[in-house]
């Protein structure tokens, strides 16, 4: 409690991907940009995580690096056993 987080992605300290970087499913490379439809945006790919992962009915999740939870008026949320919570979904592309 009240130390300071020194972790890095690709060798930048996590602070300078917020608002612009994701954590990605193995099937994303890292540095590759991925364009979320609804937010009309794209984040780089600069980290993994454990829950992040390609599902066995072909989506994948991904988790943005952002000060606040993503949300669109219209936004669907899905609460199912991968995700207890509530995840949003959206339309998502890899850019090359």
């Amino acid at each position: 409690m009240g130390g300071t987080c020194r972790s890095k992605l690709l060798g930048e300290p996590w602070s300078s991907w917020v608002g612009v970087g994701a954590a990605c499913p193995p099937s994303v490379d890292l540095r590759q940009r991925i364009f979320v439809e609804k937010l009309n945006k794209s984040f780089y790919c600069v980290d993994r995580g454990g829950a992040i992962q390609d599902l066995y009915d072909g989506t994948s999740f991904i988790d943005l690096l952002q000060p606040a939870p993503a949300w669109w008026p219209d936004a669907e949320v899905i609460t199912d056993f991968l995700c207890p919570s509530g995840c949003i979904t959206s339309p998502a592309y890899v850019m090359e």
